[in-house]
């Protein structure tokens, strides 16, 4: 707020002016402070809302690599239950009896086709299961 021109008269400023002045500047110094509280009591708020949402977050994302860490485990569970199936055991190269297979099937050396049908359902099965 701007000073208001103040007449000066033989006795000095004009008292009516002056007090409607000084009022003026109180009013708005009571505004503003009633302005600074309000802001202090919001920016409280806002501050434990965002440290209980980072708590909340932590959280969240404990949650979501638990849930991951699961349905990985129940798919290495299901591949090691593929693998048993096929007849393959933990310790052997999965790419390499891959490549063995398909060598043997080239060759054709009396491999069941009814084994090979049925483990192959088997595998479909597994990997329905894993779909959903």
């Amino acid at each position: 707020m701007n000073p208001p021109k103040l007449d000066v008269c033989i006795e000095g400023y004009n008292i009516e002016q002056t007090d409607f002045y000084i009022s003026c500047l109180l009013k708005k110094c009571v505004n503003l402070s009633s302005a600074c509280e309000k802001s202090e009591m919001q920016i409280k708020k806002l501050e434990e809302e965002n440290k209980r949402l980072k708590n909340d977050l932590s959280f969240l994302f404990k949650r979501a690599e638990n849930s991951f860490n699961s349905r990985l485990d129940r798919i290495e569970n299901q591949l090691k239950r593929i693998e048993n199936g096929l007849g393959f055991s933990e310790t052997s190269d999965l790419s390499e009896k891959i490549c063995e297979i398909s060598a043997h099937s080239r060759c054709d050396d009396g491999i069941n086709e009814k084994e090979v049908k049925e483990k192959l359902s088997e595998i479909r099965e597994m990997l329905d299961s894993l779909n959903s």
